[in-house]
């Protein structure tokens, strides 16, 4: 898993390089194949394999601060995106949290959150600040139906009847944290998140 997640950094890096992507596509690209390789992989861990993995996903991370690789952070210090999905794996792998909850939380913030980001930046409807963080409507939309179709997937694997409205109350729960947390802070506040909604859904397992 460590060759898999690397393999796609320092793609988005080589990309970055040759100017073929900006600092904020390459470092979304990173987050979603990055991302989804580890949910992939995490099933097929034991937990101290998993605690290995996250352990090393931070030491590279605070890495990549030091080099300024761009698939990893942007120049701004005031975002934290890239630590706090650190700390959320680092979160996920030592507290007694289902493999399938875990993976939803990396999955959330993997593709919910990449979505509202390239949309709310490329497709921007009604800017606004949240704590002196710039966020838009297309951007909270694009991340509600992402979580939406997450957890129609999600809910159907788990407990194989689809409950619409447990859906559709789960999907805003994760929004408003993602819409409330700013600086990228939402990385580690959206598994929070997931995990405290899942305890009230998705049966342990």
């Amino acid at each position: 898993m460590i060759a898999t997640v690397a393999f796609w950094f320092a793609a988005c890096q080589v990309l970055y390089g040759l100017h073929v992507v900006n600092d904020e596509v390459c470092r979304k690209i990173g987050h979603v194949a990055g991302g989804c390789s580890i949910a992939l992989w995490l099933p097929h861990l034991t937990r101290a394999a998993a605690l290995v993995f996250a352990t090393a996903y931070v030491l590279a991370t605070l890495a990549a601060r030091v080099l300024r690789m761009h698939s990893f952070h942007l120049a701004d210090p005031r975002r934290l995106g890239d630590l706090a999905f650190a700390l959320a794996l680092a979160l996920l792998a030592t507290i007694p949290v289902s493999i399938r909850v875990s993976v939803l939380a990396i999955l959330m913030v993997a593709l919910a959150d990449a979505a509202a980001a390239l949309i709310g930046n490329y497709f921007p409807v009604y800017r606004y600040r949240v704590w002196g963080a710039e966020r838009s409507v297309s951007g909270t939309v694009a991340f509600f139906v992402v979580a939406i179709v997450l957890l129609i997937v999600w809910d159907m694997t788990v407990s194989g009847q689809l409950q619409m409205a447990s859906v559709l109350a789960f999907a805003a729960g994760c929004t408003l944290v993602e819409n409330s947390l700013p600086f990228g802070l939402d990385n580690l506040g959206l598994p929070v998140a997931v995990i405290v909604l899942s305890g009230l859904w998705i049966p342990a397992g």
